[in-house]
């Protein structure tokens, strides 16, 4: 069944209490326990309220003024601590199913362009305009999200929607303050690399950790089904401790080692390459954090000498772990100094 997570569902009940809408009538009691979920039907019921309420087929775009930090639960203090937008993209979409469990996001490199697509897998599929109501609000929420980070001239390159182009335009031409594309084959946000790329003066590497460590944990909870979302999670408290063994995350999963194996071969995949994909990640997150030595980050991943892990870096990356770091603050020096941050939507015409 499609769940949200609760908090995030207050976006909603605070949209209708702005159109004067009795929402304890419709859902009852919003109070909830942290990280408490609700089915998406509750979220549906609400969608139809504030669409008749408001007769506004653009009110989904007022989600941007209707969220809290809060309300994205350990997201929002990872988002929040990311030390980039690009950083915290990447956040969205590992995590995007702790926030909404019937979306999927994803993150496309082209050029200087990336590119944020959602697919949603509605059942029941609901009626389009609470589609497009839905996806009119990730779309501003995302929006909102990148602005209370980067500051609030940030405008996407590009905007696409699903929707057809509704009579009055100029509500998301004046939110997104960039071109937006109407009936695109899916719903999508472009944004420049180089904005992307620039370093957050609200980056907390120490923070960032712990909050996404909390959100492994959750997702695991959510798609315990999924044998890799699960070692990886055991494997980034396990890694310090040393090397890992299969047998041992087979054992904390009550699995004999052999089904274990035959659960991750079912996924394309095996114990040693997903001991790798880790290690790499956590070792690209701990380097760009400067409070970390090449020496503590190589018992941090599980290595026993740092010949070891350095080796085992420049087969990831090409290059050593040192020189690595060296252009990581190379190129966010270089991106600060050029990069360009749009003030203002004069010029923005409308896509045909």
């Amino acid at each position: 069944m499609p769940t949200f997570l609760q908090s995030l569902s207050n976006v909603f009940v605070r949209m209708a209490d702005a159109l004067r809408i009795d929402t304890g009538r419709i859902i009852g009691s919003p109070a909830g326990l942290p990280g408490e979920r609700v089915p998406f039907a509750t979220v549906e019921k609400l969608g139809y309220a504030i669409l008749d309420r408001s007769g506004d087929p653009a009110v989904g775009l007022t989600a941007a003024s209707c969220w809290h930090p809060a309300d994205l639960g350990a997201f929002g203090y990872s988002w929040f601590s990311s030390e980039s937008l690009h950083a915290g993209l990447k956040r969205l979409v590992r995590y995007s199913k702790v926030l909404n469990s019937h979306q999927t996001l994803t993150l496309r490199e082209t050029g200087d362009v990336l590119r944020l697509a959602l697919t949603t897998h509605f059942r029941p599929f609901p009626p389009d305009r609470v589609r497009y109501f839905l996806n009119d609000v990730h779309s501003a929420l995302t929006v909102a999200l990148c602005r209370k980070n980067f500051g609030p001239g940030f405008a996407p390159v590009r905007v696409g929607l699903t929707r057809p182009r509704p009579e009055n335009t100029a509500p998301y031409f004046q939110f997104f303050a960039c071109p937006v594309e109407f009936g695109a084959d899916i719903n999508f946000l472009d944004i420049q690399r180089a904005v992307a790329d620039m370093a957050l003066p609200t980056a907390n590497h120490a923070l960032v950790a712990t909050f996404d460590e909390m959100l492994c944990r959750e997702l695991a909870r959510l798609d315990a089904s999924d044998i890799v979302t699960v070692t990886k999670a055991m494997l980034i408290k396990t890694l310090v401790d040393g090397n890992p063994h299969d047998s041992d995350i087979a054992g904390q999963l009550f699995m004999s080692r052999r089904t274990f194996q035959r659960r991750l071969a079912e996924r394309g995949t095996n114990f040693s390459r997903l001991v790798d994909e880790v290690r790499r990640d956590l070792a690209m997150k701990y380097l760009a954090d400067p409070h970390h030595s090449v020496t503590a980050i190589t018992y941090l991943t599980g290595f026993s000498t740092p010949s070891a892990f350095t080796r085992a870096f420049m087969r990831w990356a090409g290059t050593t772990p040192s020189a690595w770091r060296e252009n990581l603050v190379s190129a966010a020096k270089k991106t600060s100094d050029s990069a360009a941050v749009p003030t203002t939507i004069d010029g923005v015409r409308p896509v045909a």
